[in-house]
This record gives C-alpha cells, structure tokens and sequence, in this order.
C-alpha cells in the first residue's frame, strides 16, 4: 500500500505482481509489461539477530537455490 500510495502521490513508478490490480487508487494506473522476460530484484530484509523460527524458516525458503 505504502508503494501504490507513493506512486498515487506522482513520486515514482513500481513493478508490482498483477493481484495488485484489485487496489484501485485515484492517480494510479496499472499497465501490464509486454516483455515476458522482464525480471525485477526482490529484497529481504530482517531484524539484526532475529531469533523467530518462523522467520529463520521463511528466509531460508526464499533464499534457496532453485533445482534446475
């Protein structure tokens, strides 16, 4: 929401998945990337020494190497 609300306030442009279509906001546009190789980055970011199981588990599941 944070990002959509950026972009409604004209500060920008984001990649988003398509689900985010639902989200309609006055000033912002969807457009769908013709480019079916278009890739963008996904950042992870944590807490400093975050203990949470669940959260270790979560990043170890995002961060694996995918099988080829």
């Amino acid at each position: 929401m944070t990002i959509i609300g950026l972009v409604a306030a004209g500060l920008g442009v984001s990649v988003l998945p398509a689900s985010y279509q639902r989200i309609r906001i006055d000033g912002v546009v969807y457009r769908t990337l013709l480019d079916q190789e278009a890739v963008t980055a996904v950042w992870l970011v944590q807490r400093k020494g975050a203990q949470s199981p669940m959260a270790k588990a979560f990043v170890e599941l995002l961060t694996r190497q995918p099988v080829q």
